[in-house]
């Protein structure tokens, strides 16, 4: 047997078999297949291959003493990772690039450092997380306490998203998830 013939023909075969993996041509960029408004919420359904991927939620809650209560989830199917995320929340403003007071609530577990940046117009408060390690294996929540400027006048808050998403094994696919999240703010005590 040639042995030299038959390794090139199985690394050959092996490079096939892995054509269009996420480890050999980067994530690949999914938008939302489907959008879900209930109420105050809005989400976003992703699917690859006929299945669901991943949903990202907007959950605008009820009014606190001081504005209102934002969460965002990603939930994501078994076997992946959320490994980044990235938004651009959209939230009542007051004079033009003056945007509301957009705060984290305090996570319940241990979490990697979260920052926080305007965009050079003001016109958003732009959240990251870059490296969720194993808190990316359940559904990530970020919450939200935002304040508003000025008293309540009805608002939409939107959210860009931009998510990391792995799949768990060794020769997981990656997927980069965009789109934009929109629900109107009702006027106070609605």
């Amino acid at each position: 047997m040639d042995r030299r013939r038959f390794l090139t023909g199985a690394a050959a075969a092996g490079a096939a078999g892995l054509a269009g993996c996420g480890v050999l041509g980067g994530p690949r960029e999914l938008r939302p297949a489907e959008t879900i408004d209930q109420d105050r919420e809005q989400h976003l359904r992703y699917r690859t291959d006929g299945q669901r991927l991943a949903t990202c939620s907007l959950d605008l809650g009820h009014y606190n003493p001081t504005g209102f209560d934002l969460d965002l989830h990603v939930a994501h199917r078994e076997g992946t990772r959320v490994t980044g995320v990235t938004c651009h929340v959209r939230a009542p403003a007051g004079k033009p690039g003056v945007g509301a007071g957009l705060y984290l609530e305090a996570p319940q577990a241990e979490w990697p450092p979260v920052t926080f940046h305007q965009t050079r117009d003001g016109s958003a408060e732009v959240v990251s997380v870059e490296d969720l390690g194993e808190l990316g294996d359940g559904t990530v929540t970020l919450g939200f306490d935002v304040r508003p400027v000025e008293e309540y006048r009805p608002y939409p808050v939107a959210v860009d998203w931009a998510v990391a998403l792995s799949e768990t094994g060794l020769f997981g696919a990656g997927y980069r998830l965009t789109g934009r999240s929109r629900v109107d703010l009702p006027v106070s005590g609605q």
